[in-house]
């Protein structure tokens, strides 16, 4: 039966065989789920037949084997990232072509794969030389939206496939590793990236720490209790990010009026049980699920909001193809960290570095302590304030021109 000392016991297994954190480059230099600027470049760059990696076409070969690719070309390849917004994007000159979707915790945007797949289309490729691969940490399926429009014979061939850095990657990756075992300074790259993905998939954990706590959950009958831990937990998480969404929004409210109301589609203008949905949507799915927190533009039909993904995210929401004239005249006003897409011309990752899709100690640290949640929504408010300022700043000469025209 679980009580105080199953807990105990847990903790000193975990302290006794847990496996300290070593330096890895990859997460000094970028966030370890940075999936554009990190994984897409490095993935790219072990795919490159032409790469500094000087293994020619040996690690493509070896992921064509891993994922179960046939009849690729792999003469006169070019690689490329971001090619017409795909992350990864593999085509020979026999008209072949590898459309890769990289998916860490991020979510897929509206008709997302199906717009690849036609980007592909246009540029003249067939369908039995064109191959989908939807790369997740667990291999999960793509929503829905984003691939209903290509056709069912394609989805049901071996052409598209849902592929797994838990699996997939990490194989493909212990097989880069040998193929560049005289090459140290590509295998030791090689084998830092791996031990991140181990982390991001919670397989980094040694052997004998896993098979001690399955053994304790065999003993006393602890499996039956495992399921009811787990709701308990995910009922904890979603209390918790309710109460952060509050304190940032009280904080605005009483220390910023002049933002003004939260507007309707904000997480906490929901009555509390789809509140509550969409929070536990969000720990159980990729994609935010609708984790925003809106408040008006003034004289625009613009906001100015806070999303969450993985990390927390603040900037300016404009639907582009809605109120294009509102939207250009933000593109073209403001300046954005990140990449603007067609709903946020502008918007950059907070600064705060509190990671809450993989719930790390360090963010449970945060959301447990109150004064330490309440820190985080300040500053969190505090950012929302400077894109406010600077949004209402930028936009004014330019409202005044629209007025005299």
């Amino acid at each position: 039966m679980l009580n105080q000392n199953f807990f105990e016991l847990i903790h000193a297994i975990k302290e006794a065989h847990l496996k300290p954190e070593t330096f890895n480059l990859f997460t000094v230099l970028r966030s370890d789920s940075d999936e554009v600027r990190l994984h897409s470049r490095f993935l790219r760059a072990l795919l490159d037949t032409q790469g500094a990696h000087a293994c020619g076409d040996k690690f493509l070969r070896a992921f064509l084997t891993e994922i179960g690719i046939t009849g690729f070309d792999c003469n006169d390849i070019k690689v490329f990232n971001e090619y017409q917004n795909i992350d990864v994007f593999i085509k020979n000159s026999s008209k072949q072509a590898i459309i890769l979707e990289n998916k860490i915790y991020a979510g897929d945007q509206p008709k997302q794969l199906s717009r690849y797949y036609n980007v592909v289309k246009k540029e003249g490729y067939k369908d039995k030389n064109i191959w989908i691969l939807y790369l997740t940490l667990d291999g999960n399926e793509p929503e829905k939206q984003s691939f209903e429009e290509i056709h069912r014979t394609f989805r049901s061939s071996q052409n598209y496939k849902c592929i797994s850095y838990k699996y997939s990657i990490k194989q493909w990756l212990a097989e880069c590793l040998r193929i560049a075992a005289l090459s140290p300074a590509i295998r030791e790259s090689i084998a830092q990236y791996l031990e991140l993905i181990s982390k991001l998939t919670g397989t980094n954990q040694s052997e004998e720490y896993m098979d001690k706590l399955k053994n304790l959950l065999l003993q006393d009958n602890n499996m039956a209790y495992v399921y009811d831990i787990k709701v308990a937990y995910l009922q904890n998480l979603i209390d918790l990010q309710l109460l952060l969404w509050n304190d940032i929004n009280d904080y605005v409210v009483n220390e910023y009026p002049e933002i003004g109301k939260m507007v309707k589609n904000s997480i906490l203008a929901f009555k509390d049980d789809k509140q509550r949905s969409n929070v536990s949507e969000y720990y159980e799915r990729k994609g935010n699920n609708g984790i925003v927190l809106f408040y008006p533009l003034v004289n625009t039909s613009a906001c100015i909001g806070i999303e969450l993904d993985d990390y927390m995210t603040v900037g300016v929401w404009c639907n582009k193809d809605e109120t294009p004239e509102d939207y250009q005249l933000l593109f073209d006003s403001l300046d954005s960290k990140e990449k603007p897409n067609d709903v946020w011309p502008m918007w950059g990752y907070t600064q705060d570095d509190v990671k809450f899709k993989s719930s790390e100690p360090k963010t449970m640290d945060i959301l447990i302590d109150k004064s330490e949640r309440q820190k985080l929504a300040k500053s969190i408010a505090v950012e929302l304030h400077d894109v406010w300022l600077l949004a209402t700043e930028s936009i004014k000469p330019a409202l005044k021109a629209v007025d005299v025209n």
